[in-house]
């Protein structure tokens, strides 16, 4: 079953900056949330950038888009994750979707 309830947030703290990631689209693939899914994609103790993290955003919700259109047989679902943080004071946000 996939659908689009879940929290919709995960809170990101790293030695340089802290944020957070939410999403539309997806919010369940099988019995696993998207914020769980996202915990896992960034839980290897890494120190990451701003960038590093939007890059795995991209590289692993693409995988999973393609593993999710797979299996629900549509053409494509709509999915984005908005990452939004503060380096050295300075405000930052990236939109990584499939679609716009």
């Amino acid at each position: 079953m996939i659908t689009d309830k879940s929290a919709k947030t995960v809170s990101l703290a790293y030695h340089e900056w802290e944020g957070f990631i939410t999403y539309t689209g997806v919010g369940r693939y099988g019995k696993t949330e998207m914020a769980s899914l996202i915990a896992d994609w960034l839980s290897d103790e890494q120190d990451r950038t701003f960038d590093d993290v939007a890059q795995v955003l991209a590289a692993k919700g693409a995988e999973l888009m393609e593993r999710v259109r797979r299996r629900s047989r549509q053409a494509r679902l709509p999915h984005t994750f908005v990452l939004a943080g503060f380096t050295d004071g300075t405000a930052r946000a990236a939109i990584v979707s499939n679609f716009q």
